[in-house]
């Protein structure tokens, strides 16, 4: 499992390199859902939103924690993390992180923050 300073550290790295592609007054909400191998992050964005944090107990694999998240119809197949997947679910942001420690640094954050942006950039030329 991967130790609570080190995700605190992460989001905090996250949400700064963030922060420049974000309007003023936007918040970012995070709730961490640990699990044996890796931290699910939801990552909620909103105007006028309160930043803050939020970890929830530990469970027992990949699939429970995705089920606690309330986000997914189906959550019988799962599949192996290769490190980091990063899913768009509505106005969240879905970051799945296994224990591997290189993919907590900042510069994975600010890889994540680039895959985000990304993939907004590629939903709005697309719609």
């Amino acid at each position: 499992m991967v130790d609570r300073q080190v995700v605190i550290e992460y989001l905090n790295n996250f949400r700064r390199l963030l922060s420049k592609y974000l309007k003023s007054g936007v918040g970012v909400q995070t709730i961490s859902y640990p699990f044996d191998n890796g931290v699910i992050i939801v990552v909620e964005l909103g105007s006028g939103i309160a930043t803050k944090d939020e970890n929830r107990t530990k469970s027992n694999n990949l699939r429970d924690a995705l089920s606690r998240t309330n986000l997914f119809e189906e959550t019988d197949f799962v599949p192996e993390i290769p490190g980091t997947s990063i899913l768009l679910s509505m106005n969240k942001i879905v970051i799945l992180k296994t224990v591997d420690s290189k993919q907590w640094s900042e510069d994975s954050a600010k890889e994540d923050v680039t895959n985000v942006i990304n993939a907004i950039r590629s939903k709005v030329q697309n719609k």
